[in-house]
């Protein structure tokens, strides 16, 4: 077939396509469609887990200036501990003395130092009892008569003694106790080391009478007291024993015990200057001149 008979086949094909468009009320030639586009079969989108809402702020845990109360709030300081042991009662179970007879039992078995050896009688105590003490009296040591009777100051100079007491304007059975550094005789100053091993009995005699006031009769009761790194302390000065309570050194009754002795006059009135003192410790009027 020539290119004629072609183009005549070409244009009859033509004619006859579009005279069945027209018979269908179609108009012109369609446009020719693109590639269709394939369509995915329907999926179902996955389910996600619905999401938790946020906690908003004011929801939150408590900030920190709700926390536990701070220090400042806390159990009360030392400041408000219960009293210390010189305000506590005299004498009474919660002071942190034991009684005076388990002591008394405990000197006279003691066989801490040599003392025992030569001793009769444990020398404890003369005089009130715990918690009727104002004032207590330490000696340095028992003397012979101590040693015989069991108590200190025995004889002359005990009786010296009560009438200072008594000039005081106090009871020598109620308001005063006598005690001594050591607790066994010996025909001399007591030792240092008689003096350590004894002490604890003094210490607790002291702290279950609880006295207002200490007199030390003489330097080594002076020196047990109040442990003065350079010796006894000087006589007729205030110190303290254990932070609370007074302590007047002055010279012992020996010094002014015989009339005999020229110096007995002058320290009879050293001692008496030293009482006085204590009586206005005590709150004790001073007892006034007697005239001539």
């Amino acid at each position: 077939m020539d290119e004629r008979e072609e183009l005549r086949s070409l244009v009859g094909s033509l004619r006859a396509y579009l005279e069945w468009h027209e018979s269908t009320g179609s108009h012109g030639i369609p446009r020719g469609s693109a590639s269709p586009v394939r369509e995915e079969p329907n999926e179902t989108p996955a389910q996600t887990a619905p999401a938790i809402p946020a906690m908003p702020v004011q929801d939150a845990p408590k900030p920190l200036q709700d926390a536990p109360k701070p220090l400042q709030d806390a159990p009360k300081p030392l400041q408000d501990a219960p009293k210390p042991l010189q305000d506590a009662p005299r004498g009474l179970p919660g002071s942190g003395a034991r009684p005076l007879a388990v002591l008394a039992a405990e000197a006279s078995a003691c066989v801490a130092c040599g003392l025992h050896t030569t001793r009769t009688n444990s020398v404890f105590l003369r005089g009130a009892a715990t918690g009727t003490a104002r004032i207590v009296f330490v000696g340095e040591g028992p003397t012979a008569a101590d040693d015989a009777s069991g108590l200190p100051f025995s004889g002359p100079l005990g009786d010296l003694l009560d009438r200072m007491i008594v000039a005081m304007g106090l009871d020598p059975a109620t308001d005063a106790a006598v005690i001594t550094t050591t607790k066994c005789h010996a025909s001399r100053a007591p030792l240092p080391g008689e003096l350590l091993a004894c002490s604890p009995f003094l210490h607790e005699q002291l702290l279950a009478l609880a006295p207002k006031a200490i007199v030390a009769l003489g330097d080594a009761a002076a020196t047990a007291l109040v442990g003065a790194a350079l010796g006894a302390p000087p006589r007729g000065e205030w110190k303290v024993y254990r932070s609370r309570t007074p302590v007047m050194p002055t010279l012992p009754l020996t010094s002014f015990a015989d009339p005999g002795d020229p110096r007995a006059k002058q320290a009879k009135k050293l001692v008496w200057d030293d009482l006085q003192k204590v009586m206005d410790q005590l709150g004790l009027p001073r007892p006034t001149a007697k005239r001539r």
